[in-house]
C-alpha cells in the first residue's frame, strides 16, 4: 500500500494490513478493544456474560506487564458465548440472535489476536442489530420460510443469509461501522509512511498531565489544549497540532499523539 492508497482507504481491513506486522500487538490490542467497546450495548443478557466479563478484564489490564494473556485468558468464557448464540440461531431471518453471535466472534477472534476478524465481526454485528431493529418485513418472510424445514443443514442457508446481507439497512448499518474502524486505526496508528519524530522537550509537566488525564478518563474533549501545550513547547509539527485540534476526528486509547506526549510503545 502507498500512502496516497492509505490516506484514500475506507476500508479497515486493508488498513489493518497495512499496519499489522507483528511488532506493536499493543496497539493492535488496543483497536480490538476499541471494536468490542463499540458493541458493548448488544451484551446485556445472560448469553453474552462472558463478553462483559473479558471487556472489564481487558479494559483494567490491556496496558500491563500481562497485556496479551489477559486477552487469551478470556477466550473459554467467550468461545461458551460463541456457541451458545449460534445454537439459538433457527433460521438466516433471527436478525438480532445473529447480532449476539457475531458479537460473541468478536470477542473470541479477539482473545486469539486475529485482528481482522474482530473487526470484520464487530460490524456484521452492528449491521445486524441494525438490520434487526429496523423491522424490514423480508426478514419475517425469510423465517416464514424456514419455519416448516428447521435449521440444521439446510441448502438454502447461505442463499438466505446472503439474502439477509443484502438489505438495506444492514448494508448501510455495515459501511457507517467500517467507517467508524477507520477513524479508530488513523487514531491509534497515524500515518505510517510519516513517522514523527516527538522531541523530548515537548513533554512539558502541563502536556503529560493533560495526556494523562484523557487517558486514564477515555475522555478526549481536552485534544485541543493538548495542542496549544504542546505548540507552546515549541512542537511545530502539523501532524501533530492538526490531529489534536480537528474536532471531527475520533480518540481512544492508543492515540498516537497522547502515545507520544506518555512516550508509550
Amino acid at each position: 500500500m502507498t500512502e496516497a492508497e492509505w490516506l484514500m482507504c475506507e476500508d479497515p481491513l486493508l488498513l489493518l494490513k497495512a499496519v499489522d506486522d507483528g511488532t506493536d500487538k499493543r496497539k493492535l490490542r488496543l483497536f480490538a478493544l476499541a471494536c468490542c467497546q463499540r458493541i458493548q450495548f448488544l451484551l446485556s443478557g445472560e448469553d453474552t456474560k462472558g463478553c462483559r466479563a473479558a471487556l472489564v478484564a481487558w479494559e483494567n489490564e490491556v496496558e500491563g506487564p500481562d497485556g496479551e494473556s489477559r486477552f487469551r485468558a478470556a477466550l473459554g468464557d467467550v468461545v461458551s458465548d460463541a456457541i451458545g448464540t449460534g445454537a439459538s440461531i433457527r433460521n438466516p431471518g433471527e436478525a438480532g440472535l445473529y447480532a449476539l453471535h457475531y458479537s460473541a466472534g468478536a470477542f473470541e477472534t479477539a482473545c486469539r489476536g486475529q485482528w481482522a476478524n474482530c473487526a470484520d465481526f464487530a460490524c456484521d454485528a452492528v449491521a445486524y442489530d441494525a438490520l434487526w431493529r429496523s423491522g424490514n418485513p423480508g426478514l419475517e418472510r425469510i423465517a416464514a420460510l424456514w419455519e416448516p424445514r428447521g435449521w440444521p443443514g439446510d441448502m438454502n442457508q447461505r442463499r438466505d443469509e446472503t439474502a439477509v446481507r443484502a438489505l438495506p439497512e444492514f448494508v448501510s448499518a455495515l459501511r457507517t461501522e467500517q467507517t467508524n474502524q477507520v477513524s479508530l486505526i488513523r487514531d491509534i496508528f497515524g500515518n505510517p509512511f510519516r513517522p514523527v519524530i516527538f522531541s523530548p522537550s515537548w513533554r512539558t509537566s502541563d502536556a503529560i498531565a493533560l495526556a494523562s488525564q484523557m487517558y486514564e478518563s477515555r475522555d478526549f474533549n481536552a485534544m485541543p489544549i493538548l495542542a496549544d501545550a504542546l505548540q507552546d513547547a515549541g512542537c511545530d509539527n502539523a501532524d501533530i497540532l492538526n490531529h489534536c485540534r480537528d474536532t471531527s476526528l475520533t480518540h481512544v486509547r492508543g492515540c498516537w499523539v497522547v502515545d507520544l506526549v506518555l512516550d508509550k510503545t
